[in-house]
């Protein structure tokens, strides 16, 4: 399901969303010890090359789709909470406040497996 598609309004549902996308980044460690060999082996095979390729345009389109489901939220939110007042005016912002705290993390799980797959796949690519 892609950002368009989704609904910001069940922030529970978001969040559920997001975690889902992440199992990708929360194993990468794991995922490239099993595709790619040791020093031992033959580092520049091009398996290797096509297990990084692979993992690097995967957590790219995955990082991209999660960024873009935050942004529409955050965006969403703000704008239903200036159109509205009172306790569902704080709730949205509440809500927003939240995303935002999302979209941080989002750029630490980015950030990490990015440098994951950099130290592993460096010398392969």
């Amino acid at each position: 399901m892609s950002a368009e598609n989704f609904s910001c309004t069940d922030l529970a549902a978001l969040v559920n969303r997001l975690n889902f996308l992440r199992k990708t980044d929360d194993s990468v460690i794991l995922e490239l010890n099993d595709a790619l060999p040791t020093k031992s082996f033959d580092a520049n095979s091009q398996i290797c090359k096509n297990h990084c390729s692979r993992f690097t345009e995967v957590l790219t389109k995955l990082a991209t789709e999660r960024m873009q489901l935050l942004e529409k939220c955050i965006e969403e939110n703000e704008r239903k909470a200036a159109q509205v007042q009172g306790v569902e005016a704080q709730i949205l912002r509440g809500a927003s406040r939240q995303l935002r705290f999302e979209r941080d993390v989002e750029e630490v799980v980015t950030e990490r497996s990015s440098q994951a797959v950099k130290d592993r796949c460096s010398k392969i690519l």
